[in-house]
This record gives C-alpha cells, structure tokens and sequence, in this order.
C-alpha cells in the first residue's frame, strides 16, 4: 500500500507542472481564486472619515466594480481610492449597496505612471 501511494503522489508531482506548462504555452491564461482575509465594515462612511483623520487620506478615483457574492452570484459595487498625496500611502475601498465596505488594499509609495496618448484615427475627409 505504501508504494502505492509513494507511485501516485510521483505521478500527480511530473504531470501537474506538465499541464500548466501546456496550457502557458497554449496562450490560455489560468485563472483562478484566492481567499484572503480582507477587512470590512457595517459603515462605510465611517470608515472613510477614519482614514481621512488617521492617514490624511481623501477620495481621488472612483469606478464601479464588478464583484462576486459567496455563492457566486454577480453584482457591483463602488470602488473608491485614497491617497495622501504628501505621504503617498493610499487604500482601495469597495461599497457594497447594503452600505458596508471593504478595505481591498492599502499601501505605501504611491506613484503615478505616465500614460501614452492615444492615437486619434485619422479623418478621411
């Protein structure tokens, strides 16, 4: 019994990396989820003002994201991101439409990239 399971687990260690390396080199991206431990709270706007008082943090993006519930269901929600612009830490906050929000990242060292024009096709006129 024991060879048994020494030969099965030799065979899942040479085949697992021989199916990624296959579907890398297919061009098809493997897309999987994570869990993590991520901070929410029953009151968004309270959350907000604490991070202005505590970091110096205000409001400089907003979008809408596309999010998942627990059972896989879809839905939005507001994503809004802070900055202090003096000390470059930020956090990234998603509001959920019952009011609560969740601090999805937070961080030091902000920097803006410059982005490329983009190209403006040519009228035919």
């Amino acid at each position: 019994m024991k060879i048994i399971i020494q030969i099965y687990i030799f065979i899942i260690a040479f085949l697992a990396p021989i199916s990624t390396y296959a579907s890398e080199h297919n061009n098809e991206i493997e897309v999987f989820t994570v869990q993590k431990p991520i901070m929410c709270v029953e009151s968004g706007s309270l959350l907000m003002s604490d991070l202005l008082s505590k970091y110096g943090e205000n409001v400089f993006a907003l979008g809408v994201g596309n999010i998942l519930n627990m059972r896989g269901m879809r839905g939005i929600a507001q994503i809004i991101y802070l900055l202090n612009i003096e000390t470059k830490s930020f956090t990234i906050l998603e509001f959920h439409p019952s009011g609560k929000a969740c601090i999805l990242s937070s961080g030091e060292n902000f920097e803006l990239v410059d982005m490329p024009e983009p190209e403006v096709p040519k009228s035919k006129i």
